[in-house]
């Protein structure tokens, strides 16, 4: 019996007729493989979601891409930034329901597709949709459009702002001045 050493992006097989093969492998990335695997979920569920969203019509108007969000919050208000580089802000809409802030837009291509030599921007409808903390009050929004960025503000709740208690201090005597006495 040989003994081989072997190489993790080689692997020797028997082909047709029983002739040896070499045959290569890729190597294996988790990351980008999970990133793949996520970006494909989320445009499944941007299908299966849109039709509630458009009134059943599925096939009509579907949601094809998400923008990127951050949320974040501040002693007053729950923060929620949302790129929209390239999206007229006329064509964005936004709406609380409960407690569920549905955002919807379009980013609509400008000139003819056939005139791109290269197009990696997503186009047409998006939607998304965050579930707000009961802290906040969903009748107190404020929206702002600025560099291509939408900023939602939710204010909180007044019981819900964090609150700084004061701590009273009650003075000791020390130990030298009760020996002197």
């Amino acid at each position: 019996m040989a003994i081989t050493r072997w190489h993790p992006l080689q692997l020797r097989s028997r082909g047709r007729g029983g002739r040896r093969q070499r045959r290569t492998l890729q190597e294996w990335r988790p990351l980008a493989e999970l990133i793949r695997s996520q970006r494909r979920f989320d445009r499944l569920l941007d299908r299966a979601l849109s039709s509630l969203w458009d009134g059943g019509r599925f096939f009509a108007r579907r949601a094809t891409w998400s923008p990127p969000a951050d949320i974040y919050q501040t002693d007053n208000d729950v923060v929620i930034a949302v790129d929209l580089a390239g999206v007229d802000p006329q064509d964005v809409t936004a709406r609380v329901e409960g407690r569920t802030l549905f955002l919807k837009g379009t980013r609509k291509r400008e000139g003819k597709a056939k005139d791109y030599y290269l197009a990696e921007r997503t186009y047409g409808p998006f939607a998304l949709s965050f579930t707000l903390p009961s802290s906040v009050d969903p009748d107190n929004v404020q929206a702002e459009y600025r560099h291509g960025v939408l900023t939602l503000r939710v204010a909180k709740r007044e019981a819900a702002k964090p609150k700084t208690i004061r701590i009273q201090v009650e003075e000791q005597p020390t130990q030298t001045a009760a020996a002197h006495a």
